[in-house]
């Protein structure tokens, strides 16, 4: 399987949001509510980039910034799932906009977690959100197709592993999983 080496992973991003939906202090007060309130109002609408909302929310910097647009929007045609652009932007919006409204419908409560589910080879187009209300925390899984796309270098993530069985040992074996660094 070409680009990612296991199948479910958290991204640099999905660290940020979780932290911000754990800050109590930040969401006691109406500034950051009314925040939410608007991006959850402009991912409703189609005014506003998914970029710009994301960037106003503060969930990313120029680096990361550039690798959403170029690779999940597909912005410079060099995306991951350039074949699916209308169907990704239409779920990541969607998503999200659930997302932000069940949080805030938590009163703020009910911290966020994110996964990246990587399931099906590069041609195929299924690009899907799971959204979990659970007692505890709202988890949230982008299902997406395999990118086509290599990344040399890698770095473990020490907080997810990976169960795998290993034809070569003929037993099960347990590694962290491995993230991309992005160039």
């Amino acid at each position: 399987m070409p680009g990612l080496p296991d199948v479910i992973i958290k991204a640099p991003v999905f660290h940020r949001m979780e932290a911000l939906s754990r800050d109590k202090a930040m969401w006691s007060n109406s500034a950051s509510k009314n925040m939410l309130d608007k991006v959850i109002l402009d991912l409703g609408g189609t005014a506003r980039s998914i970029v710009d909302i994301a960037k106003d929310a503060g969930l990313y910097d120029n680096d990361s910034t550039d690798h959403f647009e170029e690779h999940w929007l597909n912005s410079t045609a060099n995306g991951y799932w350039k074949s699916s652009q209308k169907k990704v932007n239409a779920v990541l919006r969607a998503g999200m906009k659930r997302v932000c409204e069940e949080f805030k419908s938590s009163y703020y409560a009910k911290p966020l977690e994110f996964f990246w589910a990587i399931s099906g080879d590069h041609t195929t187009d299924r690009w899907e959100m799971s959204i979990h209300r659970g007692p505890n925390q709202i988890t949230v899984i982008f299902h997406t197709p395999q990118p086509n796309v290599n990344y040399p270098n890698t770095t473990s993530d020490l907080n997810l592993c990976v169960v795998k069985f290993d034809v070569n040992t003929n037993a099960a074996v347990i590694k962290p999983v491995e993230i991309p660094v992005v160039p």
